[in-house]
């Protein structure tokens, strides 16, 4: 989470300042990572400690925005976004009722495009097929994008290396 220059974990309850020359200093208590990059390499080494121990889960209430064209955005549907090793799978209701479900496998992306409050819709993770790009978004605060973002580069990564050990 994170307000003008201020960054903080909602874990740990933890709150950096991040600093004009680019640095970052805690408000109070001992300064654990005083570069961005730092903090982000640690949240990514996390997220692989829960790929490789089987704890890795990403699963929130989201609103789902279809992109088909370059006309603009439509609501599709509200539904439930599941992240795990498995890959991603929406399952949502759209606006008369209809069930549908999306899937992507794992193997299917080596990365994810994610965005901060997009236009006010909240944050969001966008799944692309051949015919359409869907926008899942939510304002819950605990829907981390960019873990689930370290989570698709990690899964393929593990996957690819598994597969490599087999052969």
């Amino acid at each position: 989470m994170g307000i003008g220059t201020i960054l903080g974990c909602s874990a740990c309850n933890k709150e950096y300042m991040f600093n004009e020359d680019g640095t970052l200093s805690a408000k109070s208590g001992v300064t654990e990572f005083s570069h961005v990059p730092t903090w982000h390499e640690w949240q990514r080494d996390e997220v692989r400690k829960e790929i490789l121990s089987g704890t890795y889960h990403f699963e929130h209430e989201v609103a789902i925005d279809s992109l088909p064209n370059s006309k603009g955005y439509h609501r599709v549907g509200y539904g439930t976004l599941t992240h795990t090793v498995d890959g991603f799978k929406v399952v949502g209701k759209s606006h008369n009722g209809e069930e549908f479900t999306l899937t992507k496998a794992p193997l299917d992306h080596y990365s994810i495009h994610v965005e901060y409050n997009y236009f006010g819709r909240g944050d969001g993770i966008s799944l692309s097929y051949a015919q359409d790009s869907y926008f899942i978004f939510s304002h819950d605060p605990q829907y981390i994008v960019t873990k689930a973002h370290f989570a698709v580069e990690e899964i393929h990564k593990y996957l690819k290396e598994r597969e490599a050990k087999r052969f």
